[in-house]
């Protein structure tokens, strides 16, 4: 593992344990018209738009799996679908290659929508979840407008995460 790599490693975790406090402890607590506030699908969308697929994939997998260590569903459920949402997300906005901000936060708020109806959907599956289609409108609209705002300073925060990789830019 080069100097580089080690940063990057070690600043994710950091990130990874700021956002299990952060959605245990305090937005835990928060709600938004009945809405809680969804940090680790956040993260997890952004890190697949900010990073790429691959890397989106194991942020949101790390991530995921860390979340599920306080939820009462099957465990790995999260992991999962934030993964693998984390993967797509990142494939679509690199197909795509736009770096601008609204087509970005575009990309979070599908993000967060899409990943809250399949993980309420396979938690139907495992009748782990018990929601009405209402409730599941509701959630992934307000969760989905909430992180599309918060998009931007997250890009900025896993920008910062992967600088020490970052290539250099070529003056022009």
């Amino acid at each position: 593992m080069t100097a580089d790599r080690g940063v990057v490693v070690v600043r994710a975790a950091a990130v990874v344990v700021l956002a299990m406090i952060v959605q245990a402890g305090l937005v835990s607590h928060l709600s938004m018209f009945g809405v809680r506030p969804e940090v680790t699908l956040l993260l997890a969308v952004t890190g697949g738009v900010a990073a790429g697929p691959d890397r989106g994939a194991v942020l949101g997998f790390v991530l995921g799996l860390s979340y599920d260590l306080f939820l009462q569903t099957p465990f790995g459920l999260s992991a999962l679908i934030y993964a693998l949402l984390a993967y797509a997300i990142g494939s679509v906005q690199l197909q795509m290659a736009t770096r601008r901000p609204p087509a970005r936060m575009l990309f979070v708020g599908v993000g967060t929508v899409v990943g809250i109806v399949v993980w309420v959907m396979v938690g139907l599956l495992f009748d782990a979840v018990a929601a009405t289609t209402g409730a599941i409108v509701r959630v992934a609209l307000v969760a989905g407008v909430v992180n599309s705002v918060l998009g931007l300073p997250v890009l900025r925060l896993w920008a910062w995460v992967f600088a020490p990789e970052a290539p250099l830019r070529v003056p022009t």
